[in-house]
């Protein structure tokens, strides 16, 4: 993955790379797009590569940028370019109780793999934490 920008209806999404390390001979890229709406930054996504075909996502949108669907409009620019990447496989986690997220990822296609309980410090806990996954289509021009 190379550094590069993305662009959506309202957004600016531009990359900046984080780290490259070496697992088991093959390189995991990680990197995050700062988001800019109306020219002021309103978030990031982060893209992290488990393998060359896999990675997992997070978003954060800033309290003032919240509400306005600008988070559902940089995840699907992100699954875009994902899949223009050779891409095939995102995964994503968040709490139960995060319900914004929730809808973030199951508005892009993401469906709940695993839910387990979620217990900081071992302390009970009815919040759960939610894995979701999405699997990506080939654009034209990668298909055989």
């Amino acid at each position: 993955m190379t550094p590069f920008s993305l662009s959506s209806a309202r957004l600016t999404l531009k990359f900046h790379p984080n780290a490259a390390t070496f697992e088991a001979g093959s390189v995991r890229r990680c990197g995050a797009f700062q988001l800019t709406y109306e020219r002021r930054p309103a978030g990031s996504v982060s893209l992290v590569g488990s393998s060359p075909s896999a990675a997992s996502i997070g978003f954060h949108i800033e309290p003032q940028f919240r509400n306005l669907g600008l988070a559902s409009e940089a995840v699907g620019a992100i699954l875009t370019a994902a899949a223009n990447l050779g891409l095939t496989h995102i995964s994503a986690q968040c709490r139960s109780d995060n319900g914004p997220s929730r809808r973030v990822l199951e508005k892009n296609g993401f469906s709940l793999g695993s839910a387990e309980p979620f217990a900081p410090h071992q302390k009970v806990s009815p919040i759960q934490y939610m894995v979701y996954h999405r699997l990506l289509a080939f654009p034209e021009s990668h298909r055989s």
